[in-house]
């Protein structure tokens, strides 16, 4: 065998192609009803409740830099300790929240090849029906933050991506928790593509520069659940981010 020959199988390589083309993967990928309305109301008033005290601060690009010019929020950011310092009922819905989010991430790598192109493509019903274990343990989330954007005011003004440089973030997801008349939407002005909130409608894109957006203001206050998913280079790599939920 000459070298290469394997590697270079024409058969193969159509194969891989013709599946990609034929599954149409959905980079932007949305999901409704990922969490229930009455759960999106509960969750809003934690917002309100904790936007006031030491746990709320202003957002901030690049984890530090306040520029309202182009971002104006406020923030809610949950790790383990403060997720188990809070009620038994917020203990409950937040936990059910990282269940969904935990599903979706998963299926999401799976559906777009992350996993290898076997199940490329993958609708999410077949997904669930079947659960294929492909759970990496060298992924976590990097963050989980409820945010808050006010009426009229907020909004998120300039395209971006959610990488920053020599951060391993992968993957990008919100969860809305409140449906608006006017405005509002992610708007990701390279593929022509705006998606407009609803409550309990999940939105996951990549990380990089291949899928800048934003955000526009609305008529009405905004709140979500913002998730950064990163890959670490290596499992013991100190000090990672890692959200684990006690149950």
């Amino acid at each position: 065998m000459k070298i290469n020959e394997r590697i270079l199988n024409k058969e193969d390589i159509d194969d891989e192609v013709i599946k990609v083309n034929k599954n149409k993967v959905n980079y932007i990928y949305t999901a409704n009803n990922v969490i229930p309305n009455d759960v999106c109301k509960k969750i809003i008033k934690y917002i309100e409740e904790f936007k006031f005290n030491e746990f709320g601060k202003e957002g901030t690009t690049l984890g530090k830099f306040l520029n309202k010019d182009m971002k104006d929020c406020y923030d809610i950011y949950m790790d383990s300790g403060f997720v188990e310092s809070q009620d038994k009922n917020f203990r409950r819905i937040f936990t059910g929240l990282y269940h969904a989010i935990f599903s979706y991430t998963h299926y999401y790598l799976c559906h777009t090849g992350n996993y290898g192109t076997k199940n490329i493509g993958l609708s999410y019903d077949n997904w669930k029906n079947s659960r294929p274990i492909y759970y990496s343990k060298s992924i976590v989330w990097e963050d989980l933050c409820f945010r808050k954007y006010n009426a009229n005011e907020g909004a998120y003004f300039k395209p971006h991506f959610d990488k920053p440089i020599g951060n391993n973030r992968i993957l990008a997801g919100i969860i809305y928790l409140n449906k608006l008349n006017k405005g509002g939407s992610i708007v990701f002005p390279q593929y022509n593509k705006k998606i407009k909130p609803d409550a309990g409608k999940l939105v996951m894109f990549p990380s990089n520069f291949t899928h800048l957006h934003y955000t526009e203001p609305s008529d009405t206050d905004r709140y979500c659940v913002v998730i950064h998913v990163r890959e670490l280079r290596n499992e013991m790599e100190p000090n990672a981010p890692v959200l684990t939920i006690k149950e």
